[in-house]
């Protein structure tokens, strides 16, 4: 059976005391290849209404590489509230919070039997967790890895990342926007299943204007 899949690449960078995430817009099914067209004078509450691969809580956006199915029932669990307010300031708010996604998967989505191990493994899904001021990854074990630069999830990660560190290094002047819109199509040049627009969020900005209950 076919699944579609969000074969992709999510990049989170650190710049002068903000993070700024960018994400690829393309959703593979099979051979087929849908790129989701991103207007640049749509904010970023809009392009994650669409079925990006991006996730809105109250202080973090979750970027989602693997299977479809994990990324719509992460915005279930979301719009349910579960742990939606977590503030995520510390390694063990990100273990916390997919524990807990975990639980609802096996209870709600029905997944997790012994044999294919589904929820212990989150579906063959890995995660990308950006805050105002942080930056975390989500492996398919579940392990939480906090970054102090730059990180990447998804199929074009090794590209993503071999492109960002040079820039780092020897183009240093160079606006995060850009880096991540060269990094982009370095990806999408050596992947196929890379693509689309990128969508682009300043997080440190955006969510310091995302009111709470």
């Amino acid at each position: 059976q076919v699944q579609e899949a969000l074969m992709t690449v999510i990049m989170a960078l650190k710049r002068n005391g903000q993070v700024w995430l960018g994400a690829d817009t393309r959703i593979t099914d099979g051979d087929y290849g849908i790129d989701y067209q991103v207007s640049e004078r749509e904010d970023f509450h809009h392009s994650l209404e669409m079925d990006s691969k991006l996730v809105l809580l109250d202080h973090a956006i979750i970027g989602c590489a693997g299977d479809v199915t994990m990324r719509n029932y992460l915005e279930l669990f979301v719009s349910r509230n579960k742990n939606k307010t977590l503030p995520f300031d510390h390694k063990l708010h990100v273990i916390e919070f997919f524990i807990v996604f975990k639980k609802f998967l096996k209870k709600e989505a029905g997944l997790g039997d012994s044999g294919s191990n589904e929820v212990q493994g989150i579906h063959n899904t890995s995660w990308l967790v950006a805050t105002p001021e942080r930056v975390f990854t989500v492996d398919y074990d579940g392990a939480v890895l906090e970054y102090p630069v730059m990180c990447a999830v998804g199929s074009g990660t090794y590209s993503a990342r071999a492109a960002l560190e040079y820039m780092l290094e020897y183009q240093p002047k160079i606006p995060p926007t850009k880096m991540l819109e060269r990094a982009h199509e370095i990806v999408v040049r050596h992947n196929l299943t890379c693509g689309g627009n990128q969508i682009q969020i300043n997080v440190t900005k955006a969510l310091g204007s995302v009111e709470t209950e």
